[in-house]
């Protein structure tokens, strides 16, 4: 939606949309970081990979891949290290292989 656009509520017009480059999925690193509620990285990676280039999408499917689409990062780095980079290690490996 915020590369694609979408139209704005009663009809009053429609959001054009931000450039792939302008947008980035930021997440919480993992449940001491959220609380509640956070992304596994195999589905953090598979969302990147639907975005960039349009594989392994699940019911959300973008118009076309995005390659220019900015990247990944988390909340706090701190809580992924306390984690043992259970974030950055296997979200920053899948996008580097993905360069």
């Amino acid at each position: 939606m915020l590369i694609e656009g979408f139209e704005l509520a009663g009809g009053n017009g429609r959001f054009q949309g931000l450039r792939p480059e302008q947008v980035a999925l930021a997440l919480p690193s993992g449940l001491r970081a959220a609380g509640s509620g956070h992304a596994a990285p195999a589905d953090i990676n598979r969302a990147f990979d639907c975005l960039t280039r349009a594989v392994g999408c699940d019911e959300v499917k973008p118009a076309r891949p995005y390659p220019d689409f900015r990247g990944v990062m988390t909340w706090s780095i701190n809580s992924d290290v306390a984690d043992g980079r259970a974030f950055s290690a296997p979200v920053g490996e899948h996008l580097r292989a993905a360069r």
